[in-house]
C-alpha cells in the first residue's frame, strides 16, 4: 500500500490551515515530497443534492477529476489531482477548495494525500541476488532439474 496522510479539515478557514501544515504534515509521515502526489479534497454537502450538483459543475471544465457520491452523511464531492506537493501549489488546491465549498455551500471534510510512487520490488530482487546475498542454504542446494522436451510425439491421457 503506498503511504497516506489523512488531515481533516471541518471547520478551517484558508487562513487557519495553510499549505506548510499540510507540506509539514505530509513530510513527518514520510513522505518524499520529491515525488508527485495524489491529492484528494472532500467536500460534504449534507442533504443538499442541488448544491453538491452545482459544486461538481463548477469544476467541470478546470483541470480537477472530480466524483460525486453519497454517503452515511450524505451528498459528498471528492476534488483530486496529481501534482507536487509545494507551498504554492498546496496553497491554490486550498483556496480553490474552499472557495467551491464557500459558493456551493459544503463543509470541507478533509484531504488526503498520497505517495504514488512504487518501489521497483522486481530490481531490489534482482540487486540482491547480483550481490550474492543469497541465502546460505539456497547456495547449497542442488540445482532443480528441468525435465526434457518429449521428443517425436503428443503426450496422451487415457481417461
Amino acid at each position: 500500500m503506498s503511504p497516506q496522510v489523512l488531515m481533516p479539515l471541518a471547520g478551517c478557514s484558508p487562513d487557519e490551515l495553510g499549505a506548510t501544515a499540510v507540506i509539514a504534515l505530509a513530510r513527518d509521515q514520510g513522505l518524499d515530497l520529491r515525488r508527485r502526489m495524489f491529492v484528494a479534497f472532500v467536500i460534504d454537502f449534507g442533504a443538499q443534492r442541488e448544491d453538491a450538483y452545482a459544486a461538481a459543475r463548477s469544476v467541470r471544465d478546470t483541470d480537477w477529476d472530480s466524483a460525486l457520491y453519497g454517503d452515511a452523511t450524505g451528498w459528498v464531492l471528492r476534488l483530486t489531482r496529481i501534482r507536487q506537493l509545494t507551498r504554492e501549489a498546496v496553497s491554490d488546491d486550498l483556496t480553490e477548495v474552499h472557495q467551491v465549498a464557500a459558493r456551493c455551500r459544503g463543509r470541507i471534510r478533509g484531504v488526503s494525500v498520497e505517495d504514488l510512487g512504487q518501489d521497483d520490488v522486481w530490481g531490489a530482487l534482482a540487486a540482491r541476488l547480483q550481490d550474492d546475498s543469497r541465502r546460505s542454504s539456497d547456495a547449497k542446494a542442488l540445482p532443480a532439474s528441468i525435465p526434457l522436451p518429449r521428443e517425436g510425439g503428443v503426450a496422451r491421457a487415457h481417461l
